[in-house]
């Protein structure tokens, strides 16, 4: 059985920590926001962790030409753990794909995701 889920497009992962006064690095406000979107989505959908290895498909739609694939995927993958899956080491098998998204608004990702 596969489950589809549309997100909306993570943050870049130069977005995604930040550095405190005292040195200590942290979680950003705008990563902890797409973390409790992923959640209410998640929980929409009815998501359930699957147990085991997981294999995925990611479509994601980017407007910004400089920004990297492989950087939203890590900030996704990480999001969807204790909704998809465990933890994002069991994912042993994904595909990404990147499409022109013709305006920030437009941006999102499409995520299938079965057990292995």
């Amino acid at each position: 059985m596969t489950i589809t889920i549309e997100l909306p497009l993570p943050p870049s992962a130069n977005k995604y920590w930040r550095k405190g006064r005292n040195g200590i690095t942290y979680v950003s406000k705008e990563a902890e926001s797409f973390k409790e979107e992923v959640g209410w989505a998640a929980v929409a959908a009815q998501l359930e962790p699957i147990e085991g290895p997981v294999g995925m498909t990611i479509d994601a739609y980017i407007c910004d030409t400089r920004r990297d694939l492989d950087n939203c995927c890590k900030i996704l993958l990480d999001a969807l753990q204790g909704y998809a899956y465990e933890d994002d080491n069991m994912v042993y098998d994904y595909h990404a794909r990147r499409f022109k998204a013709k305006t920030r608004k437009q941006g999102k990702v499409i995520v299938s995701i079965w057990k292995l």
